[in-house]
């Protein structure tokens, strides 16, 4: 199913949100070297809830809280071979050899705290957490609902006001 893309309309997102981490489009597994460097289109097989909130101080702190998650995802085998590696050489992931052309792959996640920093520009919200990367994503507050994406219908995360 293709993903339904975000249309960013900015707000004001001081607050806390609890997040639904069930919404689910355009999920992708990404390779990092030296499994090889590219991202493949998966599908969900199946997923557990991981219960998250985001709390977003006036001006850029914050916390983000999440249970653990476990994610079951089907991957093209051709996909991840074209990228220089193999289901069975993976290490973000555990994946089990190809069956009819796909690696079947789960992914964990632990349950984790970390504190965010975060700022907006009209319709871009900017998010670290902990140490990692910046992550600038398109973003709508509309009411009691907070959706943070890309345009492109890559990354899709929808929180509630409690």
């Amino acid at each position: 199913m293709p993903a339904t893309p975000l249309t960013a309309c900015g707000g004001d997102p001081v607050g806390r949100w609890d997040g639904d981490t069930q919404r689910r489009e355009g999920y992708s597994l990404t390779l990092f070297p030296p499994a090889g460097s590219g991202t493949c289109p998966a599908e969900i097989v199946s997923a557990s809830e991981a219960i998250c909130t985001l709390e977003l101080v006036a001006g850029g702190s914050g916390q983000l809280d999440c249970s653990g998650q476990v994610t079951e995802m089907k991957v093209a085998s051709a996909c991840i071979e074209s990228l220089g590696s193999h289901c069975t050489d993976l290490r973000s992931v555990s994946c089990a050899a190809p069956v009819c052309g796909a690696c079947r792959c789960t992914e964990g996640v632990e349950a984790f705290s970390e504190p965010v920093l975060w700022s907006t520009t009209e319709t871009q919200f900017t998010l670290q957490v902990g140490s990692g990367a910046p992550l600038v994503l398109d973003y709508c507050v509309n009411g009691n609902a907070l959706e943070l994406g890309t345009a492109a219908g890559g990354i899709r995360w929808l929180f509630t006001r409690p």
